[in-house]
């Protein structure tokens, strides 16, 4: 299963959750299935090269890119990446899950983010990302 997560980057807080879908669904696929629509007019969000079809929606690595600029996408980057590794932590993707059905892998997915949501709240929020 697959899953797109997407955090807010100024504060540690988890912004939506879309999926399951099938591990081999491309980024760019999953975002325009409900997170593009989603995202308020004249914001944008920060993604790698799979979801370069929404330059509009989404910022990502471009040759021309300041060094302060890319210095913060690297930031906001790892700084997810820290998500997914707490996430990861409770073997929700990696390990074979007991049911074919999708509805309760996403309730037992989604109760994982909660759980690191939580944490994050509760002393353990991610690294500021600040435009230096």
């Amino acid at each position: 299963m697959s899953y797109e997560i997407a955090i807010a980057i100024h504060e540690s807080r988890v912004l939506a959750i879309n999926g399951p879908f099938d591990a081999s669904t491309a980024d760019i696929t999953i975002f325009r299935d409900q997170l593009c629509d989603a995202m308020p007019e004249g914001k944008r969000g920060i993604g790698d090269s799979g979801y370069q079809g929404e330059p509009g929606k989404l910022t990502f690595h471009r040759a021309g890119h300041s060094k302060e600029l890319t210095n913060f996408i690297n930031r906001a980057r790892a700084r997810h990446e820290n998500f997914n590794a707490r996430i990861k932590n409770f073997n929700i993707l990696s390990n074979c899950f007991r049911s074919n059905e999708k509805v309760k892998h996403k309730m037992a997915f989604e109760a994982v983010c909660i759980l690191c949501q939580y944490d994050m709240e509760n002393g353990h929020p991610l690294m500021d990302v600040q435009l230096v």
